[in-house]
């Protein structure tokens, strides 16, 4: 790539004037080409680092256990019917009894069908 000087000299004079429009056209999109690459080597070392790190991974833990107290809050919230705070067996019953509540919670990573109360 970079010795192109001769080669397109070449070209230019013994050839035609025209070729230096191929040539130019070549040279930068190969400049670009190998830019690009080095580019994105660095940016999958970055993100690589990135993903190791200690402190972004506890953040990011924190976040999600943040997130699913949240959520479970919110689902406690709705399955207490009286309004006490607390859950009854009754209520609880009621909640998991629901199909998509079932499933929500099967998402989350809660095997609902353990609590059922047929067992």
């Amino acid at each position: 790539l970079a010795n192109w000087v001769p080669a397109s000299r070449v070209l230019t004079e013994d050839v035609s004037e025209f070729y230096t429009i191929f040539v130019l056209t070549f040279q930068a999109s190969m400049g670009f080409s190998v830019v690009k690459v080095i580019m994105g080597v660095f940016l999958q070392n970055t993100f690589s680092v990135a993903a190791n790190d200690d402190v972004i991974m506890m953040n990011s833990k924190d976040r999600a256990n943040q997130t699913h107290k949240m959520k479970m809050s919110i689902l406690f919230s709705a399955a207490d019917i009286n309004g006490d705070g607390r859950l009854d067996s009754e209520e609880f019953a009621d909640i998991l009894a629901d199909p998509m509540v079932s499933r929500w919670l099967s998402a989350m990573g809660f095997d609902a069908s353990i609590m059922s109360p047929e067992e």
